[in-house]
């Protein structure tokens, strides 16, 4: 069961709509928990919500934000990365710093479960104490894509960058749910107990596996 609050109107916009229902919220949160939370609460595009944190309800508070690194690779000599890409796909990256906790055999796991998640596997980088790169695929890219790709995830010693490499909606799935695994395992939160935030501009359809087009939320709430 759910609690659901119907709000019956006419010809109001988005604005209109979440200025409302900001109220409530704030309203709610006073009255019941005695919490001032802070407004206006932001907004932020669902394009912009699933390329930052795999997710269309982003837990903001974890620190660990994913990046695109798709036009850094489109000339890639690795064949996944390559192929990836060619297909209309992307190539993103999960930054961890400070990640002497993932070991070898947490990234060997973390690899399996990428799997059951819908990837193909996971490539990996590790960022050594002297700056080299430590990974199965470090020999497929170049110096110039290893410099591109540690300034766009802003990567320094001690590091770990997980790789996805696929369609969008496996790449946001992958990386969205390691993201919070890892942020909750190593404890990568910023210290808020709220985050209000309004994530707008969904698509009301998306692309099933079958290649066909479905509803993205249930019409009636959407």
């Amino acid at each position: 069961e759910f609690t659901q609050i119907d709000v019956e109107t006419s010809f109001m916009t988005q604005d209109e709509i979440t200025a409302l229902m900001e109220e409530l919220i704030v309203s709610v949160f006073k009255g019941v928990l005695d919490v001032d939370l802070p407004q206006p609460f932001p907004r932020m595009p669902y394009a912009e919500a699933m390329a930052r944190y795999g997710s269309d309800k982003p837990e903001r508070r974890i620190t660990l934000e994913i990046v695109d690194l798709s036009n850094l690779l489109a000339k890639s000599e690795f064949k996944v990365f390559a192929g990836a890409l060619a297909s209309g796909g992307v190539v993103r990256g999960l930054p961890i710093h400070d990640a002497a906790a993932l070991s070898r055999s947490e990234l060997d796991r973390l690899n399996e479960q990428a799997r059951s998640f819908g990837a193909k596997g996971l490539a990996w980088v590790r960022i050594a104490e002297d700056g080299s790169w430590q990974s199965p695929i470090a020999k497929f890219l170049s110096d110039e894509e290893k410099a591109a790709i540690a300034a766009r995830a802003g990567l320094r010693p001690g590091a770990v960058l997980l790789f996805g490499a696929d369609r969008e909606r496996i790449v946001c799935e992958v990386l969205g749910r390691l993201r919070l695994e890892l942020g909750q395992k190593l404890d990568r939160y910023d210290g808020r107990a709220w985050d209000p935030l309004f994530v707008v501009g969904f698509p009301l359809f998306e692309e099933g596996d079958d290649g066909k087009l479905s509803y993205m939320h249930m019409p009636f709430v959407a």
